[in-house]
């Protein structure tokens, strides 16, 4: 979990791993996830995480 300036959890999960997870959204913002981890980026995204991977709603932007 990220932290705010303050150290408590700002409410976004944070996914480091070797491995993505697995994503579920459309095609394109699948590709562009792919895209930005293949090139060790970072992106902000609207979805949940859980045991089955990623569901992403949309992608918020850059880190």
């Amino acid at each position: 979990m990220k932290l705010d300036a303050n150290g408590k959890p700002d409410g976004r999960p944070l996914w480091a791993g070797n491995e993505l997870p697995t994503v579920e959204a459309e095609e394109n913002v699948r590709n562009r996830i792919a895209a930005s981890w293949k090139a060790s980026g970072c992106l902000v995204v609207e979805g949940e995480l859980d045991d089955d991977g990623l569901a992403v709603s949309r992608i918020i932007g850059g880190c």
